[in-house]
């Protein structure tokens, strides 16, 4: 019986610790207006691969070996006659587009993107993995600094890394994938993959090889975009609709269109905010929505003082100072309340709306919007660090001769300034001792305060011999 008691007990306490280590992620739902983006005159096909390139020209193509570009369309075997199949697009550092095959002849396919679309050369996809059996290209990224193209191989599980300038390929170490899909790189050297297998997504960070899996339930993942904010857009496939991850703020939001889609096949956001889908409902179309451009862009301030529209969904201040006042901007017959817990109970709200921050913390505050309608209550998160001013004051030089009474040290600032109404004080000191040598003159009780972050750079006190006369 003590046994069974014991046992009981370690299971409720390693539940307790399981609790506190997985706090669960924020999660709601939206219901948006979508465009019928193509013209009356074309027909899509079962699209994948939206992409938008870097002349603002919109790429995609379909299973009948279709490419469009801004709607003009291209057949891709009157290029290649193996080439069967454009299933993702990618432009490499020089503006060229290049497109993945994944009919029966694998193909990575290069274009010039001029006036008319010309084929530059063709990749055959090599046996990586296993030499009995090919593998097949499916989702393509490329990082414009490196020319690398990353590749998601969707049958052998694995994402390939392509060296364009000298045509060579290697597979990424690190990761344990099931129908790999859609991927897509951020600005901060992340490949984000969609693990479709897996249901989940996957963050691999290029540098470290060190590999991070997000989920929400559901989720069966097919195409990911990153947008300008370095967070991650999902065609969540078998569940009809596109999520939004906000990776800083943790939060998953569900966007869905009046009438469903049907299995979104691709998704891809611009540097305007406008969301590309395409589904797999006959007779097939590419959607589109747009969102404010303030509901995505990070606001940065650096003033005690924060005024940030309320559409901003995820907002991120810097700030110096001792305490920042959070003020959002809502719409009419709308409040909001200010929490420091996600679980955003009466006990943990802030009724000032004012923050209190240790120098260098990082702490989380959420937001919850209640909205015109009483019924779309909203959960922000409100990321807010307390940053310090850059200085750097050098110590002067001073000798002495031995003997004398040390001179009153002084010191100057050689790099950053200080803000008005503050001041260095205190005085430096020196390292001890009398005798004939140099020592140290060091920071002392210099401070400026605990707004600044202050570099101090040594000077140097000499006591010189002391001169004799003779009588």
């Amino acid at each position: 019986m003590k046994k069974i008691k014991l046992i009981f007990l370690c299971i409720i306490f390693a539940s307790l610790i399981l609790a506190c280590l997985f706090t669960p992620d924020v999660v709601y739902a939206e219901v948006r207006t979508w465009t019928n983006e193509e013209p009356t005159s074309c027909y899509v096909g079962l699209s994948h691969g939206l992409f938008k390139d870097s002349k603002n020209q919109i790429w995609f193509g379909n299973e009948e070996g279709i490419v469009y570009r801004n709607w003009q369309q291209y057949e891709l075997y009157s290029f290649d006659p193996y080439a069967e199949c454009a299933i993702d697009f990618a432009e490499d550092k020089n503006g060229n587009i290049w497109i993945s095959n994944a009919s029966d002849f694998k193909k990575l396919l290069q274009f010039s993107n001029g006036t008319s679309l010309a084929l530059i050369k063709t990749v055959d996809y090599p046996r990586v993995v296993n030499p009995n059996n090919d593998g097949e290209p499916f989702s393509i990224a490329i990082d414009k600094n490196t020319n690398i193209m990353y590749i998601s191989d969707s049958v052998k599980n694995v994402i390939v890394r392509y060296n364009i300038n000298t045509n060579t390929f290697t597979t990424l170490t690190g990761l344990s994938l099931s129908t790999p899909k859609g991927i897509d790189l951020d600005s901060l050297g992340n490949l984000w993959i969609c693990d479709s297998g897996n249901n989940r997504i996957v963050k691999y960070n290029i540098s470290t090889a060190i590999s991070t899996p997000y989920k929400t339930t559901p989720l069966t993942p097919y195409d990911i975009s990153c947008d300008k904010n370095n967070d991650v857009w999902i065609a969540d496939n078998v569940n009809n609709r596109i999520i939004r991850y906000r990776v800083q703020a943790t939060t998953w939001t569900t966007y869905e269109k009046s009438g469903s889609f049907v299995e979104p096949t691709s998704v891809f956001i611009d540097d305007n905010y406008k969301v590309y889908v395409t589904d797999s409902s006959y007779p097939y179309h590419v959607y589109s929505t747009q969102f404010p451009s303030s509901e995505c862009n990070v606001t940065e301030c650096i003033m005690p003082y924060l005024s940030a529209d309320i559409e901003g969904s995820f907002i991120s201040a810097n700030y110096y100072g001792a305490s920042i006042i959070v003020n959002l901007n809502v719409s009419d017959n709308a409040s909001w309340k200010m929490y420091s817990d996600y679980t955003c109970t009466t006990t943990t709200e802030i009724s000032n709306k004012t923050v209190n921050l240790s120098v260098g913390s990082n702490n989380r505050y959420y937001i919850k919007v209640f909205a015109q309608d009483g019924i779309n209550n909203k959960v922000y998160t409100l990321v807010i660090q307390r940053l310090q001013y850059n200085l750097t004051v050098t110590m002067d030089n001073f000798t002495k001769v031995y003997g004398n009474a040390d001179p009153s040290f002084t010191c100057k600032i050689t790099s950053g300034t200080l803000q008005s109404g503050d001041s260095l004080t205190g005085n430096p000191s020196r390292t001890a001792g009398e005798n004939v040598g140099t020592y140290d003159i060091t920071k002392g009780s210099l401070t400026a305060g605990e707004n600044y972050n202050i570099t101090f750079i040594n000077g140097t006190f000499s006591i010189t011999e002391k001169t004799l006369c003779k009588r």
